[in-house]
């Protein structure tokens, strides 16, 4: 009866931790409570409480299969819980993943999903994973051009739409519907559901003014950590005294739509931040796609641009480049004035 008593509590409190069991856009599983946050599998899983992405204390989880045949031989793990429901009402578009493959073979890994009428649909390229790999920011896109059905017969709407289960799974070309046996051991960490590709940025050139602190890693996530630029000269008044050109790289050339998200501040009043992105097809810069005064605390904006997402993709190579330009736009309280970018980033919308 006890142990009946404490299955109770334990469904009661993943319930208030996780909610109903419903796919939700932004929802992320960082393992820092310590459990498996409902992954499962025959494959060996453990909660390891050092090594992920961040480093010391950042905890992931960590998948062992033992490779020939049976329960354990395919490095995988699946969710049925909080990875299940409607995709497709919740905005899901794409699932992004930190992945480090620490075991001895090269992996293969796909994500899979399992419909409602018992049919699997899984990534059309899988991502290779070398041996020692460290960690890499994966990101698996859902949409239909994106995934091929392995198993069943409904539709993609349909299984979109009534998710039962989602999976990571090593699964050596052609993609089939069970995995390929391997000896193999990965982390994860950070798994998160997006409503498209995240880009973040690659490069960053201080255009104009000078340079203070940080570099391109700083862009990459949202924690008071910045690039500094102070106001520099100028020949003429209508030149903005810091410019900073940054550019990325994007997995698809011809997106459904294409977002930019950015968070700065400066430390003073009065100035203002004008943002450009390159297009590829004229050749130069959509000019303001975005003007504002910044504040003086961190603010952050998400913008769609404009026209044909695909003009601001470079073909050959998927880059893409935004510019920030800021200048006085009235009276400013420091002479010597500071823009801090913390961050960057684009995301790109699959059809």
């Amino acid at each position: 009866m006890l142990s009946g008593i404490r299955s109770l509590v334990f469904a009661a409190l993943a319930t208030a931790s996780y909610g109903a069991a419903a796919i939700t856009l932004g929802q992320i599983d960082d393992f820092q409570d310590g459990t498996l946050q409902f992954w499962q599998g025959g494959a060996d899983l453990q909660n390891i409480a050092n090594g992920g992405p961040a480093g010391t204390g950042d905890r992931y989880l960590q998948v062992t299969s033992t490779g020939g045949t049976g329960p354990g031989s395919v490095p995988a793990t699946f969710n049925t819980f909080q990875w299940s429901g409607d995709y497709s009402a919740a905005g899901v578009k794409a699932v992004e993943v930190w992945m480090n493959n620490t075991g001895a073979n090269d992996l293969h890994m796909r994500i899979v999903l399992f419909g409602p009428l018992g049919s699997r649909w899984t990534s059309a390229n899988a991502t290779i994973l070398p041996v020692g790999s460290g960690w890499r920011r994966v990101t698996f896109l859902l949409n239909q051009a994106s995934l091929v059905r392995t198993l069943g017969s409904e539709s993609y709407s349909n299984m979109i739409s009534g998710v039962t289960s989602m999976m990571f799974r090593h699964d050596v070309a052609p993609p089939g519907s069970g995995g390929d046996p391997v000896v193999g051991q990965i982390g994860l960490d950070n798994i998160l559901a997006l409503e498209g590709a995240r880009v973040l940025p690659n490069f960053y050139q201080v255009f104009r003014g000078f340079y203070q602190s940080g570099g391109v890693e700083q862009l990459a996530a949202s924690d008071d950590d910045y690039i500094v630029v102070q106001r520099g000269i100028i020949a003429v008044p209508t030149e903005s005294p810091v410019t900073l050109i940054v550019k990325g790289t994007a997995p698809l050339q011809a997106p459904a739509s294409m977002k930019l998200k950015f968070e700065t501040r400066a430390n003073t009043v009065n100035i203002q931040q004008r943002v450009d992105v390159f297009n590829y097809t004229t050749g130069s810069w959509t000019l303001n796609v975005d003007v504002r005064n910044l504040a003086t605390s961190d603010s952050t904006f998400e913008i769609t641009l404009p026209g044909n997402p695909a003009d601001y993709v470079q073909d050959s190579d998927g880059e893409v480049q935004v510019r920030f330009r800021c200048k006085e736009n009235g009276i400013v309280g420091v002479a010597n004035w500071r823009i801090f970018f913390d961050y960057i980033g684009w995301t790109q919308i699959p059809s």
